[in-house]
C-alpha cells in the first residue's frame, strides 16, 4: 500500500509556498543552516585526521574517545562518524521547502520544478561516478554505481517530488511508510537460499538484491553502505529534514522553533533507539532506526544551532564552518578527488613550520596546515562570491 493512500484528497494538494520566496542577502539568511552543513563536512575534509593525528601523538583518553567517534562502526552500533551523510541528506531536506515553495511562487510550473530537480541528480550522480571511479571507463565489472552524491541526488529528487505535490500529514505517512515498508521487507523477507531473515552482511534482502540488480561492484564484495535497495529510509531522511525545514519557515518565534526542533530530534532518538532493540541500527543497511536515531540527531543539532546562530545571533564563531557550508561540493570534490592536493600544497609552502617538530607532532603539524589551506582557498572563493551549487 502506499504510504499516502489514505491521506484525505486536501492532502494531495502541494503546500502553499512561503511568503517570502526571494533570495535574501548572506546577513538575512539562516547562516546556520550553512554553518551546520560545514560542521558536518569538517569532519570528512580534514577534521578527522586532525583528530586521529593529536589521538596518537598524545595518547591522552578524552582524545583517543573523540578518535573513536569519527570512525565508523563496523556493522552495528553508532559512532558520531556514523552521523556525517545522514545529517548531511537532512540538511539537504531543509533546504527543499525554501527552494521548492519559491520556485513555485515566481509562477513555474511542478514540471518546470521537476525538471529542475531531475537535472541537479543526474548532475550529481555523474559527479558521483566521477568521485567514486575517477576517469571514464567501460570496464563495468570493476565500477562501482554507487556514490554518496549519488545518494543524495536520488534521494533529493524522490523528496522534492513528494514535497510538490503532499502537504505536512501526507509527508508524515510518506516518512512512516517507507520506514514501516523497509523494516517489513528486512524483518520478514529471508534472502533466497537464506531459511530467515537476517541483518547480517551479504546474507540480508537489501545486499541480496544489490548484488542481483546492480551493475559493477559492490565496495565489500557481498555489500555496499549506498547500495540501490538501501535509498528508499534515506528519502525518508530527507522527507524529515523538509519537514523541519517546514517548520523554520513558520511565522513562530525562534524560542518556540529552537523549543520545537529540540523536543522532535529528542523523540526522534528515543524511538530510533528503542526500534533498534529489534531492527538494530546499522548505517551500512541504512535501518529504519538509524533514519530515526540520526534523524533526531540531526533535528537536535538543527535546533542549537539555529538558536545560537539565527537566534541569539552569536555568529563569528561559525565563520570557519560558513565557509565550508558554502561551498561543499567543492572542498568534498577536491579533498576526495585531489584534483588540488592540499596535502602538497601545504607541504611545500609551510614545511618549513614543522621542520623541528618531534615525530609524533608531524602529522599533527601537517594536518593542521593542511586544514589551513583549504580554509584559504575557500575564503579566496567566498570573497569572490563563487559558491557552486546544483
Amino acid at each position: 500500500m502506499s504510504p499516502a493512500a489514505n491521506t484525505s484528497a486536501s492532502d494531495l494538494n502541494p503546500a502553499p509556498p512561503p511568503a517570502k520566496t526571494e533570495h535574501t542577502p548572506l546577513g538575512e539568511r539562516m547562516q546556520s543552516i550553512d554553518i551546520l552543513r560545514g560542521f558536518d563536512m569538517f569532519w570528512i575534509s580534514g577534521g578527522d585526521h586532525l583528530f586521529h593525528a593529536l589521538a596518537t601523538a598524545t595518547g591522552w583518553a578524552w582524545l583517543v574517545m573523540v578518535g573513536h567517534q569519527l570512525k565508523h562502526t563496523k556493522w552495528e552500533g553508532f559512532t558520531f562518524y556514523d552521523l556525517i551523510m545522514p545529517l548531511f541528506l537532512f540538511i539537504t531536506g531543509i533546504t527543499l521547502p525554501l527552494s521548492v515553495g519559491r520556485r513555485l511562487a515566481r509562477g513555474q510550473t511542478r514540471l518546470e520544478v521537476f525538471k529542475r530537480l531531475l537535472t541537479r541528480a543526474v548532475l550529481l550522480l555523474i559527479l558521483g561516478h566521477l568521485d567514486k571511479n575517477g576517469a571514464i571507463s567501460l570496464d563495468i565489472s570493476n565500477l562501482r554505481f554507487t556514490s554518496v552524491l549519488g545518494r543524495i541526488g536520488v534521494a533529493g529528487l524522490a523528496a522534492g517530488v513528494i514535497l510538490m505535490y503532499f502537504r505536512t500529514r501526507a509527508q508524515i505517512a510518506w516518512v512512516i511508510g517507507l520506514l514501516v515498508a523497509y523494516w517489513a521487507l528486512m524483518t520478514f523477507i529471508p534472502a533466497p537460499g537464506e531459511t530467515t531473515p537476517s541483518f547480517a552482511q551479504g546474507v540480508n534482502i537489501v545486499d541480496y538484491l544489490d548484488q542481483k540488480v546492480m551493475p559493477g561492484k559492490l565496495r565489500s564484495g557481498n555489500h555496499d553502505a549506498i547500495g540501490w535497495f538501501s535509498t528508499p529510509p534515506a528519502i525518508a531522511t530527507v522527507l524529515m529534514g523538509a519537514l523541519a525545514g517546514s517548520w523554520l519557515l513558520t511565522p513562530r518565534s525562534n524560542g518556540r522553533k529552537v523549543l520545537g526542533l529540540i523536543g522532535g530530534g529528542g523523540g526522534l532518538i528515543l524511538l530510533g533507539w528503542l526500534w533498534g532493540f529489534q531492527f538494530p541500527i546499522i548505517k551500512n543497511l541504512w535501518t529504519s532506526s538509524y533514519t530515526l536515531y540520526t534523524a533526531g540527531w540531526s533535528c537536535l543539532l538543527l535546533g542549537i544551532f539555529y538558536g545560537v546562530v539565527d537566534g541569539l545571533q552569536w555568529r563569528r564563531w561559525g565563520f570557519p564552518f560558513l565557509l565550508i557550508g558554502m561551498n561543499p561540493l567543492v572542498i568534498y570534490l577536491l579533498t576526495n578527488t585531489k584534483w588540488i592536493d592540499f596535502h602538497y600544497i601545504a607541504e611545500f609552502f609551510l614545511g618549513f613550520t614543522y621542520s623541528h617538530a618531534s615525530s609524533a607532532m608531524i602529522p599533527v603539524w601537517q594536518e593542521v596546515t593542511t586544514i589551513a589551506v583549504q580554509f584559504v582557498f575557500l575564503y579566496w572563493l567566498y570573497r569572490r562570491k563563487f559558491f557552486w551549487r546544483v
